[in-house]
């Protein structure tokens, strides 16, 4: 918790969407899979924001 990691999107065509990531903690569940309601209790927020939407603005504009 706290800790900032490095993401990388290759982004081969703009629809002017945004990412969001998200990530499941299942140490506590071996053998299982991740699902999209444990997913959803972890959207990250990007680094120096409190928003949880990147959006490549610099390269392909608003």
């Amino acid at each position: 918790q706290g800790q900032q990691i490095d993401v990388t999107v290759v982004l081969t065509a703009n629809h002017k969407g945004y990412f969001e990531f998200r990530l499941c903690n299942l140490d506590s569940t071996p053998n299982s899979e991740a699902t999209q309601d444990c997913l959803d209790r972890r959207l990250l927020k990007i680094a120096g924001t409190d928003s949880t939407r990147y959006r490549d603005v610099d390269k392909y504009g608003s």
